[in-house]
């Protein structure tokens, strides 16, 4: 049995709080830490998953196509202690490798493992920062590995991409209603990064959706009250790259200033075998100067303005706040683009709603 001993202070110093936006370079170094132990025949928890099927084949590479790309954590030449593995997206691959994986030669070969870290606690609004086991370097709005663990995919049971949204508990999920069609099966996949790559060093989690919620209000013209949960077959496992996002509560102080969307390119989707698909984090500006005011406006929808260096269109997304601590609050959800304008439905104006809603599936958050 392979014994793999990684440091969970050299991979998640700083495990609470946001994570500065990553510059994104190269370097073929793997990092493990050196202090938790993670063996091949680490299990995933016993839980009823809809795996979406990717195609994922076997390429031969080097010299005399003697060697095979693989993921990275599964070669031993990329398994250097102390460091996180470093990934450049503007470097091209030279054996035709993808760009989370290494050429290696058989006898370099490591039994896959899936490094489930569980949490032994149960808390919201907790990110990674820096993400998880890689630097991510030579991009300009991607996201580190699980550095926002809250973010979940809505999928078909064709295992297409259909929104975006943000795990509230560990059963319940927040979304916009123009996200969902009535009566569609959906599938709930958190735990994601690159939704084009199934080589991540940490594994996704699929559940099916038991309930859609779509708010009694909603109106499709108008998109008034543009706001739904999804209630699942079960519970996410409690490890530490699936974290459910907090709701504002009252005597929390957020800082209005750094709010940012998080999310996967809605468009980019479109594209026939996209070459990558990574969490985003995105910048707005919100035009309402009563936006950190709950009370004064009794319109449920915030405006912002996209800034042009980020034409991202992440339909369902949540726009969230921190803490001064760095803890993570959903405060809106991309609801519509009007008018060169963002709208977010408010999340603040419906958490009486949210809340009467589970409760009734006897559903505490």
């Amino acid at each position: 049995m392979l014994l793999v001993t990684i440091s969970l202070l050299a991979i998640f110093s700083g495990a609470l709080g946001e994570a500065e936006d990553s510059d994104e370079s190269e370097d073929l170094g793997f990092g493990l830490p050196d202090e938790t132990t993670l063996t091949s025949t680490t299990s995933i928890p016993s839980i009823t998953t809809a795996t979406i099927p990717k195609t994922e084949i076997q390429r031969k590479c080097g010299l005399y196509n003697n060697n095979t790309c693989v993921k990275r954590s599964d070669c031993s030449t990329t398994m250097t202690s102390g460091s996180k593995l470093t990934v450049d997206l503007k470097v091209r691959s030279k054996n035709g490798c993808h760009y989370l994986e290494v050429c290696c030669h058989p006898d370099d070969m490591l039994t896959p493992i899936n490094a489930w870290i569980p949490l032994g606690y149960v808390q919201c609004g907790i990110g990674n920062v820096g993400g998880m086991f890689m630097n991510l370097k030579g991009g300009r709005l991607e996201t580190n590995l699980a550095e926002y663990p809250y973010m979940v995919a809505i999928l078909d049971t064709s295992h297409r991409f259909l929104c975006n949204a943000v795990l509230i508990g560990y059963k319940v999920v927040l979304t916009t209603a123009t996200c969902l069609a009535p009566e569609q099966p959906l599938v709930v996949r958190a735990g994601d990064w690159d939704l084009a790559s199934d080589r991540e060093f940490v594994p996704h989690v699929d559940l099916n959706v038991e309930h859609q919620i779509v708010h009694q209000l909603f109106n499709w013209e108008s998109t008034k009250h543009n706001i739904a949960l999804l209630l699942l077959t079960e519970e996410f496992p409690r490890v530490q790259h699936i974290i459910p996002i907090c709701l504002e509560r009252s005597g929390v102080d957020l800082d209005y200033d750094s709010c940012f969307v998080t999310g996967w390119n809605y468009r980019l989707t479109n594209k026939l075998q996209p070459t990558r698909n990574i969490v985003l984090r995105l910048d707005v500006d919100f035009e309402q100067t009563n936006f950190p005011n709950t009370s004064t406006s009794t319109d449920p929808v915030l405006v912002a303005v996209p800034r042009p260096d980020q034409p991202t269109y992440a339909k369902g997304a949540p726009l969230v706040c921190p803490t001064e601590s760095s803890r993570y609050y959903v405060v809106g959800a991309w609801s519509t683009s009007l008018n060169g304008s963002i709208q977010f439905t408010d999340v603040r104006k419906f958490k009486e709603w949210i809340y009467r809603e589970v409760l009734a599936y006897n559903i505490a958050l």
